[in-house]
Order: structure tokens, then sequence, then C-alpha cells
């Protein structure tokens, strides 16, 4: 193999590892959304069953935004999913008609990865606002 090979295969494995990791970060923040609506759901609705609820309006629209910012990075890494299949034919066919795709999806992930975190920032907020209210 040449140098130029090698480096080029090594570029590749390191682009799979970011691409592998970034994926699971996503995961991540998906499982931590998931976690947070289950935990007010059980730490402060649990306790208020049967009683009037305060500020119910605020309590439902950061638990919505929540489960909403849960399911933007699962529907990132499907959209990942497929751009990970377009670039490896891309790579092993030589595919030129695969770029425009990848970049029309590539955009599309980042858009999503950016929705994700956006939301997932406003449902802790308003949680917290909820919180402080309820002091």
């Amino acid at each position: 193999m040449t140098e130029y090979t090698q480096r080029y295969l090594a570029y590749i494995s390191d682009l799979r590892d970011y691409r592998s990791a970034r994926s699971a970060y996503f995961e991540k923040l998906a499982l931590l959304d998931g976690g947070i609506v289950a935990l007010v759901i059980t730490a402060i609705l649990g306790p208020l069953r049967g009683q009037n609820v305060p500020h119910k309006h605020l309590l439902s629209v950061g638990l919505s935004i929540l489960v909403v910012a849960m399911l933007v990075p699962l529907n990132r890494n499907i959209v990942a999913m497929g751009y990970e299949e377009h670039a490896v034919e891309l790579e092993h066919q030589n595919a030129a008609h695969w770029i425009p795709i990848l970049n029309k999806t590539s955009k599309r992930m980042h858009w999503l990865e950016l929705a994700g975190v956006i939301l997932t920032q406003a449902g802790i907020v308003l949680l917290l606002v909820y919180i402080w209210r309820m002091l």
C-alpha cells in the first residue's frame, strides 16, 4: 500500500469514528430528555395525584417540548444512517450522483441537531422556571 492510501484509509476510519461519536451524543441527548420527562412525572406529578397542579400550562409546555426534543435526535440519527449508507456507496462505487443527496442530507442533519439541542435547552429552562414558581 502506498503512503497516500494508508493516510486515506486512516482518514476514513477517523471520520467514521467521529460520526459514530456524534450519533452517540445525540442518543444520549434523547435519553436525557426522556429521563427528565420521567423524573418530572414521577417526582412532581406523582405526589400531586388528585390535586390541582399549579402552573399546569407551563408544566405541560415544558414536558411537551422535552418529548419533541427526545424525538428530534432520534430522527437525526435515522437521517445519519441514510447519510452513512450513501457515503459508503459513494466511497466504494465512486457514484458521483450521490453527492447532491449527501449535501442535502447533511444540511438536514445539521438542522435536526440544532433543533434537538435548542428544544432540550428550552424544555429544561421551562421546567426550571416551573420549579422556581412552585417554591
